[in-house]
């Protein structure tokens, strides 16, 4: 058993399930002697419930949501490139995929306004950070994501 497996595990359990589990999870490895084990799944914090959303967005959806990083990363590139007609055709590409993505996570579990905003905010701060991407892609969430920063401009061709 490593840290990698439960994390895993937990993390594909409702939240209501969690704090039960992860306990059962740290006395195991402390009872199989791996107290360092036991203290680092004591710390795997509690998903909130849009976190566990998008947990499980990357689990039981995971072709969709491969669809919206991919976007995302063709997006990141378009703009490093500054290539206006890939950033238009992928800006609606875009929002086409995310609202289906979206939709989906609300297909899965039972969330309120709130919990649905904060997914969205996760799925967008997904598509324009990578490092998010690969966070949302993991599927361990313990609380939603958000983009503070700045796309770049968006770019103007220059008249004849």
């Amino acid at each position: 058993m490593d840290l990698d497996e439960v994390a895993d595990r937990l993390y594909a359990l409702p939240p209501s399930e969690f704090t039960a589990a992860r306990t059962a999870e740290a006395r195991a490895a402390k009872e199989a002697g791996d107290v360092r084990l036991s203290r680092e799944i004591a710390k795997l914090r509690k998903p909130t419930v849009s976190a566990w959303a998008v947990n499980r967005l990357a689990r039981e959806h995971a072709d969709e949501l491969a669809e919206l990083l991919d976007v995302g990363e063709r997006l990141r590139a378009a703009w490093e490139e500054q290539d206006a007609g890939r950033l238009a055709e992928l800006t609606q590409r875009r929002g086409d995929v995310t609202a289906r993505v979206g939709r989906l996570a609300r297909q899965s579990g039972d969330l309120s306004a709130a919990a649905g905003t904060e997914v969205d905010q996760t799925l967008d701060a997904a598509v324009v950070d990578a490092g998010a991407a690969e966070e949302v892609r993991r599927g361990r969430l313990a609380k939603p994501l958000h983009y503070s920063g700045f796309a770049p401009a968006p770019i103007t061709r220059e008249r004849p």
